[in-house]
């Protein structure tokens, strides 16, 4: 005892506040024990979270009445809170545990999910379009209806309009969460032009890129980056473009009796004179348009016309005849071009030379026409370098090379006279006329290489 007493004496700095540290605990501890009493509460949860802890159930209900009061004012509108979203579990903790009415507030509108009571416009029975009132409903179907509206121009009219929308829809009351409520010009454009379909369109003769965009309504950029594929300069029959189209929610069906005037464009008769060049035309009689009035019963659907039936017609003035008079002799230069390698008295030029062809290219000699079948003669003597089916477009070729390094070409052949290697002499039959390759009707296509450069046969039968 006596070496304990003088230890502790010795340490007792650092024995004193240990003690009474323990002693302090041990109090503490028998004193909440005892004395404190813990209070029965309940945690709320928000899906499965607690938010926080109240002593009773009606805090909750209080303090999202004031939240509710808040929002409404804040957006304007009417809101309901998501059901079954806040649950209780019953529980026990001291007062100094308990969640502060500030800290239950922020909690709740942090976590809490609501609604906004609002009036859906139902198409086909789904909710597709929500707004704030029954009365922008009504403004956005008069709207809707008013847009395709036809304008009359001042020698125009508009007669028996009927304007209506095909789909069954109606107006009603619901309920949507604040984001998806529209005003009523985004509303206006998501029923008309805010959903999409992906089409495909196949490429016609004389089709573009700018038309089809205008046809169905997309964006030129929008046509080019849905096709990254194709080359809009050099589109070609059969190509399939892909199209996202504006799909609608609603088509509005326009039915009207459109009443107009149209020009009646004069009846032309053609006299052939013999004493005329064929490319001389002169006017006997100039004529003149009439004018009638039209009256057509027309529908549309989202400015798209679908049927035109004209019911009647008015004449209002009366054309006068335009009479015409054209040549039937042969130019100057059909009698040069096809005198070179053809019977006398025969063909006409239908095509020239370097006249634009699709895709940047060009014609690269000149066409005569002439009946099928009809013998083709070697301008100048030489040997033949080809004579055969060219899958160049030419069809049925043949090629001779003079004695100079020049090189004629006689294409679009029915039947060749010569073979390869061959040796002819001018004037010589090399083959008979057709409307072989690429052709468009029965022709010579006559095409002349000096110094292996493509030359107008035009200027080099001149001499030019």
């Amino acid at each position: 005892m006596t070496r304990i007493g003088r230890f502790i004496r010795t340490h007792r700095l650092v024995i004193t506040p240990l003690i009474l540290f323990f002693l302090l605990t041990v109090g503490i501890f028998f004193f909440n024990l005892v004395i404190v009493d813990y209070i029965d509460g309940f945690r709320v949860m928000v899906k499965g979270r607690e938010i926080g802890l109240i002593k009773n159930r009606g805090d909750v209900a209080a303090r999202l009445a004031i939240l509710k009061r808040r929002i409404e004012t804040e957006k304007s509108i009417e809101i309901v809170f998501d059901g079954d979203l806040i649950s209780f579990e019953p529980t026990e903790a001291t007062l100094d545990r308990f969640t502060s009415m500030a800290r239950l507030d922020e909690a709740l509108r942090r976590n809490v999910t609501y609604k906004c009571k609002v009036w859906a416009l139902r198409i086909a029975n789904a909710d597709s379009v929500y707004l704030r009132t029954d009365g922008e409903i009504d403004e956005l179907i008069r709207r809707l209806k008013a847009a395709f509206i036809p304008r009359a121009r001042s020698d125009e009219r508009i007669e028996n309009l009927q304007v209506k929308i095909r789909e069954a829809y109606s107006a009603e009351k619901g309920l949507a969460y604040f984001e998806d409520i529209r005003d009523v010009d985004e509303a206006f454009r998501y029923v008309l032009w805010g959903a999409q379909k992906i089409e495909k369109y196949t490429i016609k003769p004389g089709d573009t890129f700018y038309l089809i965009s205008q046809k169905y309504r997309l964006a030129f950029s929008d046509l080019l980056a849905a096709n990254p594929d194709l080359d809009p300069q050099h589109l070609k029959a059969g190509d399939v473009v892909s199209l996202t189209v504006p799909k609608p929610l609603f088509n509005v069906e326009v039915s009207y009796r459109h009443v107009y005037e149209q020009i009646i464009f004069p009846p032309v008769v053609v006299n052939m004179d013999r004493n005329m060049l064929r490319t001389q035309l002169k006017v006997d009689e100039p004529g003149a348009q009439g004018r009638k009035r039209v009256y057509a019963d027309t529908v549309r659907v989202n400015e798209r016309e679908q049927s035109v039936n004209v019911v009647k017609e008015e004449i209002l003035k009366n054309p006068l005849v335009r009479i015409l008079r054209i040549g039937t002799q042969r130019t100057p230069d059909d009698i040069l071009v096809a005198g070179a390698f053809l019977p006398a008295g025969v063909g006409v030029i239908s095509d020239y030379f370097w006249t634009p062809r699709p895709g940047g290219r060009h014609h690269l000699g000149i066409d005569v026409a002439i009946p099928e079948g009809t013998a083709v003669h070697a301008y100048r003597g030489g040997t033949v370098t080809f004579a055969g089916w060219s899958p160049a477009g030419y069809g049925s070729l043949v090629t001779i090379e003079d004695e100079n390094g020049t090189v004629y070409y006689y294409g679009h052949n029915s039947k060749l006279k010569v073979t390869v290697g061959q040796t002819v002499a001018a004037g010589e039959i090399i083959s008979l006329s057709g409307n072989t390759g690429v052709s468009t009707g029965p022709h010579v296509h006559f095409e002349v290489h000096v110094d292996n450069k493509v030359t107008d046969p035009l200027k080099f039968l001149k001499g030019k």
